[in-house]
């Protein structure tokens, strides 16, 4: 079974917190600078000295191992805002997407839904 990261709380999108985003830089090996007020956005750069590239949660593969060990170890640290981050197991060889009701997020390969 895979892992998704999706976000289960209605009227808001999917975002991070900054201490979710500090460990996802370190288990991804970046270097944090800072992020939005909202979490949906973060500069990370390669090392120091390195230009600050920005990185968007609406960019994210959710099934992405990193951000899922993040979402794992921190819990409801990993919240952002008004999120509500969960992870969902969804079966291997399947082709997936997360869809979005009033920012309630769902995994599903158009026949069957994961929540």
């Amino acid at each position: 079974m895979g892992k998704v990261v999706v976000n289960a709380e209605v009227g808001s999108v999917f975002s991070l917190s900054e201490i979710a985003w500090q460990m996802l830089a370190a288990i991804k090996g970046l270097r944090f600078s800072h992020c939005d007020p909202g979490g949906l956005c973060c500069y990370l750069s390669e090392g120091e000295g390195e230009p600050e590239r920005p990185f968007y949660c609406r960019e994210m593969d959710r099934s992405d191992d990193a951000l899922v060990r993040t979402v794992e170890r921190l819990g409801t640290l990993a919240n952002a805002g008004h999120t509500n981050l969960r992870i969902v197991a969804v079966p291997d060889n399947v082709d997936w997407e997360v869809r979005s009701v009033n920012g309630y997020e769902y995994v599903t390969d158009g026949k069957k839904i994961w929540t």
